[in-house]
């Protein structure tokens, strides 16, 4: 049996090129029980810069070759409720 990871697909904030694109990072389990979509975090970006994104939506895999860990976990709880987070992907 493999294990899962748990992964956040984020948009991350201030990226010149591909704004509208999610990047996958994982989700370190001692903040997995309050990773949710719509809860902001810090990440390391490009050449280690810390941005902060939103967690957009959330999937299990078990091959996180290449992928990063989230830094920090900002929020307990969802700054942005389902129907924003539906907004905007659909922008």
């Amino acid at each position: 049996m493999t294990d899962l990871f748990l992964v956040a697909e984020v948009a991350v904030e201030n990226t010149v090129y591909h704004f509208d694109k999610l990047y996958d990072y994982i989700i370190p389990s001692d903040s997995a029980e309050f990773a949710k979509a719509g809860c902001r975090v810090m990440i390391s970006f490009g050449r280690g810069s810390l941005r902060q994104g939103m967690i957009m939506s959330l999937h299990k895999t078990d091959d996180i070759t290449g992928l990063k860990k989230i830094s920090e976990l900002l929020d307990k709880e969802p700054v942005l409720s389902e129907e924003l987070l539906l907004l905007a992907k659909s922008m």
